[in-house]
């Protein structure tokens, strides 16, 4: 079970994820032709069956369980940024020493 196809415009991690997993078709902001033959692209050939599937693969990296992991991991274990320790500079020296 996947979602459709998608159309996004470039620029953004967002875009890169489409097109690095082949999850639809990145197009460049303000191409109405471009929109438009992605469009079609993906209401009308085989491509979007593709997507489909790959979406629901991908989908499964980002469920709640997944993403909030890192999380909830800390919330079980929780420690101060290295930087909050006590003893520790906020900044680093420069240089030697």
């Amino acid at each position: 079970m996947g979602g459709a196809a998608l159309v996004t415009t470039n620029g953004d991690a967002f875009a890169e994820l489409v097109a690095a997993e082949q999850l639809g078709v990145v197009v460049p902001a303000g191409d109405p032709a471009a929109l438009a033959t992605a469009l079609q692209q993906v209401l009308y050939d085989d491509f979007a069956a593709g997507c489909r599937d790959r979406i629901a693969a991908v989908a499964q990296h980002y469920t709640w369980e997944t993403v909030l992991a890192p999380l909830a991991e800390f919330c079980r274990h929780p420690r101060p940024a290295p930087d909050r320790l006590r003893g520790t500079p906020l900044i680093a020296p420069i240089g030697p020493g």
